[in-house]
């Protein structure tokens, strides 16, 4: 029957596709299995995998660590060329290379750091100028500030100030300085001094202005990054340079921690022919009206005195109207009877000069003026007129008077012998004896730390005091 019939063939495809269904669930499930055994062996949690592991992943960092030593390495070796000097040279590779991560440093002298730049403007004066002005004398066009620390080094570097000062800018200035450079017949000489030459300007341009401003920079590295190509006093734009202006800023700051050692360098710039141990003070002082002088005592090996309203002031200045570092006093005038150099340091009351026979003068800021042992001075508005007296040969007349003494006490081995101490603990007898070359001879008992030096003769005490 034709119903009968269609209803087998529907029986058969049913059975017939839940056939492909049973095989394929079948095949379904003997994959599963295998793909079971396969994973199960592989030791996904044994140790020795894990520390293999460790160990290639280890060489790999390792290989990558090489390859950034062998590039720097390679980067040091390579001669670059200075814009600034124009001359090659070698890299130092004991310098300390830029730290690109150092969020605190400051990277660029603009906007706020604008006064770090040597562009700014600022006054500058050149210590290798330094002349004492006469009180009565105006101040010599040759030792006035230059209009920025850029224009004061080209000064020095080209050796034409006068060229320099017509500059408006410091790259005019810069180029004055570049062009002259070249005829100079000691370069080399210059470029061995140059950072010298930085330091000293640096001081100075701080001394003026700004000194508040760059040590509230403490603890921030301070980069010249630049986009001209300066790598010797800056840095380039790929980080390498030397930033040695950075450096001269960053010596600079430290100095400011303390001011009276800054100010004593700055004033040590300009004093070269003077031993600071040949150097000593003596003083005195008289209330306004009085005619009695009072001794102060004398203060021996200092090529200056900074003054002011201070605890450790020379001078017994504590009146309200004198600064804290109101002004210096320099044994910078060897071979005059007493003379000495006063500058006032921009204080906010003056200094005053009293000179028998003429009418009070207030110093100018900054400027080195030549005193007599006569001439009185005022800080501020105090009544005390103190009279200064400087002294380059006190050493010599101690060793004299020594010598005096020593003449008419028989010769006596204890009285030639000397102790030295603060040695290091691996000095040698060498290195003892060079302390005592200029005289021969001399038994050494070399300890931990000292060493006994018995002198030849009574003579040669005094020629120990000239041993450095």
């Amino acid at each position: 029957r034709p119903g009968r019939s269609s209803i087998v063939a529907r029986t058969q495809r049913v059975a017939a596709l839940l056939l492909c269904c049973l095989l394929l669930s079948i095949i379904c499930a003997a994959l599963r299995n295998t793909t079971q055994k396969t994973m199960s062996s592989q030791p996904w949690g044994d140790k020795r995998w894990s520390r293999e592991t460790k160990k290639r992943r280890l060489a790999q960092a390792r290989a990558v660590m090489d390859q950034i030593d062998e590039k720097y390495k390679t980067k040091e070796e390579e001669q670059y060329l200075d814009p600034d000097k124009g001359f090659a040279e070698l890299r130092d590779p004991t310098a300390p290379r830029p730290i690109a991560d150092d969020k605190d440093a400051i990277k660029s002298f603009k906007g706020d750091f604008a006064f770090l730049a040597p562009d700014a403007k600022c006054r500058v004066a050149v210590p290798s100028c330094f002349g004492p002005v006469a009180l009565d004398d105006e101040v010599p066009p040759a030792t006035q500030p230059y209009p920025s620390l850029e224009h004061a080094f080209q000064a020095v570097r080209s050796n034409d100030g006068a060229a320099v000062r017509l500059c408006e800018t410091a790259r005019d200035a810069k180029r004055v300085g570049a062009k002259a450079f070249k005829k100079r017949s000691d370069q080399d000489a210059f470029r061995e001094k140059a950072v010298d030459v930085m330091d000293t300007l640096v001081r100075d341009r701080f001394a003026r202005n700004d000194r508040d401003a760059l040590v509230a920079t403490s603890g921030r590295r301070l980069r010249h990054g630049n986009d001209f190509g300066d790598g010797y006093w800056g840095l380039k734009g790929d980080g390498s340079g030397r930033n040695e202006l950075g450096k001269a800023l960053e010596r600079c700051r430290d100095l400011c921690q303390n001011e009276k050692n800054f100010w004593s360098a700055w004033c040590a710039d300009r004093v070269s022919n003077v031993d600071e141990r040949d150097s000593a003070f003596d003083a005195c002082w008289r209330r306004e009206g009085d005619q009695k002088l009072q001794m102060l005592p004398a203060v021996e090996e200092a090529l200056s005195l900074v003054l002011g309203r201070r605890e450790d002031s020379p001078l017994p200045l504590d009146h309200a109207s004198i600064s804290r570092f109101h002004a210096c006093a320099v044994n910078a005038c060897r071979g005059e009877d007493g003379a000495y150099v006063l500058v006032d340091l921009g204080s906010a009351h003056g200094t005053f000069v009293h000179r028998k026979g003429r009418s009070p003068k207030k110093l100018e800021p900054f400027v080195f003026y030549k005193m007599t042992k006569r001439d009185e001075v005022q800080f501020g508005a105090s009544s005390k007129r103190f009279r200064l007296v400087a002294d380059t040969e006190r050493r010599r007349r101690k060793a004299e008077r020594l010598a005096g003494r020593m003449s008419q006490q028989p010769d006596d081995e204890k009285e030639r012998t000397v102790l030295v101490r603060s040695l290091a603990y691996e000095a040698e007898d060498a290195d003892v004896r060079k302390l005592f070359r200029h005289i021969p001879d001399v038994v050494i008992k070399l300890e931990r730390g000292s060493a006994t030096v018995v002198l030849p003769s009574k003579n040669d005490v005094t020629r120990a005091l000239a041993c450095d």
